[in-house]
């Protein structure tokens, strides 16, 4: 799984180990992913040190980071670029799901939710500087780099598994490891306690909360269905969005696979 421990930080991971279609795999210490850096202390900083991460990007909306700004050691490069465009519409919805729980939601608003959740899917393949950000560190031969989002579990999901397509993972092991993040959403018993706080019963309400609050095979399928949709094939989407054609394809490849 490639778990790394992080007192104050959730769903940290490494994108390492897994093989490619061409036999290689990934290198480890060079990608990771993972939850927002707000809630980091010493202890935390320490084992980021110890992973020598130099370049962090985050996803996050702008109301996002400059509330609960990412805490990081010292001279470490962090990029702040929202995954989702930010307009009028986006700006009414949320991804940070956690933050909606927060406060009050009507049934209504929490269907209405996940409903953006899976519109928010087809919207971020495309256009999307924060994830051009995180191609352009690659084709630069930048690391060790990690992305996130506030749960590191959409946004950040979406970029996870554009990498591992881009480099050659197989569709099972990069839904697999999209999949992983229902292991780290509500360990601590918060989704449950804000169920219960909230008195909210309804089976069918409970199902959509855990849906939103995690991650679907769905979803993932969607947004690249919507790739497919717009490019005649994934070689000219990766070349149009991300400048990525052939000959730096193989630059990146030999670069991060071993």
């Amino acid at each position: 799984m490639n778990v790394i421990k992080l007192p104050h930080v959730k769903n940290f991971r490494g994108l390492g180990g897994y093989v490619t279609q061409d036999g290689r795999k990934i290198k480890e210490g060079l990608l990771y992913r993972s939850a927002g850096f707000n809630r980091c202390t010493q202890e935390d900083i320490e084992i980021l040190k110890e992973l020598q991460i130099q370049y962090v990007v985050d996803f996050r909306e702008s109301h996002e980071f400059v509330n609960r700004p990412d805490i990081l050691p010292e001279g470490v490069c962090h990029y702040t670029i929202p995954a989702l465009v930010e307009n009028e519409y986006t700006q009414s919805q949320t991804l940070n799901f956690f933050d909606l729980l927060q406060n009050w939601m009507t049934k209504e608003e929490i269907v209405a939710s996940n409903a953006f959740l899976k519109e928010a899917y087809t919207i971020m393949p495309f256009d999307n500087e924060a994830f051009k950000q995180v191609f352009n560190l690659m084709k630069e031969h930048k690391y060790p780099i990690v992305f996130h989002c506030a749960g590191g579990k959409d946004r950040t999901g979406l970029m996870a598994a554009l990498i591992m397509d881009v480099l050659g993972v197989s569709w099972k092991d990069l839904m697999e490891h999209y999949m992983m993040s229902n292991q780290f959403i509500g360990g601590d018993g918060y989704v449950e306690g804000q169920l219960k706080l909230k008195n909210i019963t309804d089976p069918e309400l409970i199902d959509v909360v855990w849906k939103t609050v995690g991650v679907q095979e769905m979803y993932l399928e969607v947004a690249f269905d919507a790739i497919l949709k717009k490019y005649p094939t994934k070689s000219d989407y990766y070349r149009e969005e991300y400048g990525i054609d052939e000959t730096v394809l193989k630059e990146i490849k030999d670069f991060y696979l071993e």
